[in-house]
């Protein structure tokens, strides 16, 4: 220890140095007076400033979770079309699966209205939401049954429902579909008209008629109140596998067919790219309903008068189906 330091532990023996002395002059007047501290009040603070950040924060990511744990991911704030099932909105991507004996109903609209469609699947239906938008919708209806309406105000092609055998389109109706375990789709039309669209093709189905479509392709719709022949032949035509099948069917539908209507099943052999075929059916359909620029039956008229395409066909024909 040096001489300076002796002054600091015994001041009365050891003298301060001039330096020390000067110094303990000026810090004097900050020296304790032997006084007992006071204790220092508590001070009561508010809430900080920042608390309601942090808890509007926690209600926006509870809410998000929720979007997001319940139906797949968050709603698109500026979506106006929803899906709605017991009041709940449903999201792209999310399944419906009914296991209970009561049919669900889903409600399809504006803001949470039921304004555009409604939906009805039946107890082991299971339905994915694969898109919803104002401009379409598309569902994709694994196996089960479904019954839709679509309001005739939507745009064609708005609502669509896939299959393992193809897409149901609408064209602004009422119809029930059913898939079976094997994938095999039936669409029977209440209301209006839908399209059925596979792999190879497609078929044309109005209001009062049906089809079956399965992997293999699509059998020739025909009216639910047809003869039971036309009906069994009609979906026995899945199983045509050239030409020379299909010119029998064909034949043999020419036939039996006597009913006006029921030419909407000739008009989707019409539809083949195969001669023989063509020929036979625009013989059978000018025998039954006539050329439309050719007044009554005239087989001299008739011949000479312009060959029709398809869809001239369909023009002239579907007055008959409706």
């Amino acid at each position: 220890m040096s001489e300076r330091d002796d002054h600091l532990w015994d001041p009365d023996v050891h003298p301060a140095d001039p330096e020390v002395a000067e110094l303990e002059r000026l810090l004097g007047r900050f020296a304790h007076d032997d006084r007992p501290l006071a204790e220092p009040t508590p001070v009561r603070r508010g809430p900080s400033p920042w608390w309601w950040v942090a808890a509007a924060a926690a209600v926006v990511l509870a809410t998000t979770l929720w979007f997001v744990l319940e139906d797949g991911e968050p709603k698109p704030k500026d979506a106006s079309i929803a899906l709605l099932a017991d009041g709940r909105v449903l999201a792209e991507s999310s399944w419906v699966v009914v296991d209970t004996k009561r049919p669900q109903v889903l409600t399809l609209g504006r803001r949470a209205a039921d304004d555009v469609g409604r939906l009805e699947l039946t107890a082991g239906s299971r339905l994915q939401i694969q898109r919803i938008g104002d401009d379409r919708t598309q569902l994709y209806l694994e196996r089960g049954q479904l019954h839709a309406f679509v309001t005739p105000e939507a745009a064609p092609r708005f609502f669509q429902v896939g299959t393992p055998s193809g897409t149901c389109v609408d064209l602004g109706c009422e119809y029930d579909l059913v898939v079976d375990d094997a994938g095999e789709a039936h669409v029977r039309v209440t209301l209006g008209q839908i399209a059925f669209e596979f792999d190879r093709g497609d078929v044309y189905v109005p209001r009062g008629a049906e089809c079956r479509v399965s992997t293999d392709g699509a059998g020739l719709p025909h009216f639910t109140d047809c003869d039971s022949m036309i009906r069994q032949v009609a979906e026995k035509y899945r199983g045509a596998r050239n030409a020379t099948d299909i010119l029998g069917i064909a034949e043999f539908l020419c036939q039996i067919i006597d009913r006006k209507k029921d030419s909407l099943t000739l008009w989707h052999l019409l539809r083949l790219d195969i001669p023989e075929v063509r020929e036979v059916v625009e013989r059978k359909l000018l025998v039954l309903v006539g050329h439309p620029d050719v007044r009554g039956k005239d087989p001299d008229a008739i011949k000479g008068a312009a060959p029709l395409s398809d869809e001239e066909w369909r023009r002239h024909l579907e007055s008959y189906w409706w």
